[in-house]
């Protein structure tokens, strides 16, 4: 799942936000709570599925890179997969944001028509939450 922003600010305010996994729930609509674990970059999400069913996962953030404007992270848990940021400085001004997250596949399908299903719901749902979240960062950010 890919989603695409661009916000009229700089990268460099961007990046703060987007370490700041104790933060999220203030943006980023669909986690609904972030608890630190013991190692730094590390945390357990709540979060607000599309059919309204909590997930909990981990997520461990890798080392930032600003200069190449690359963060990835590795998640685990009910949504496992692989997140990548990628901000990139726009003409003009502004930045182009970039997220991609890498499903992993579930340990136990429930059959390629359930699987189909249930990531058709997990991408409508995604470009709506990533939408919003969008708008909830700018505003963050004005």
């Amino acid at each position: 799942m890919t989603s695409r922003w661009r916000l009229d600010t700089a990268a460099h305010r961007i990046w703060p936000l987007l370490l700041d996994g104790a933060g999220w729930p203030g943006w980023w609509r669909c986690v609904r709570a972030v608890q630190p674990l013991d190692q730094p970059g590390h945390w357990q999400l709540s979060w607000q599925t599309p059919w309204w069913l909590p997930a909990v996962s981990t997520v461990q953030l890798g080392p930032a890179d600003e200069a190449a404007g690359l963060l990835q992270a590795q998640v685990s848990g009910d949504l496992a997969g692989q997140w990548t940021w990628v901000l990139e400085a726009r003409a003009g001004g502004g930045c182009a944001v970039t997220f991609r997250w890498v499903l992993s596949p579930p340990a136990a399908a429930l059959g390629p028509w359930m699987d189909d299903w249930l990531l058709l719901r997990l991408q409508r749902q995604h470009q709506a939450d990533m939408g919003a979240s969008a708008a909830n960062l700018s505003a963050r950010l004005a």
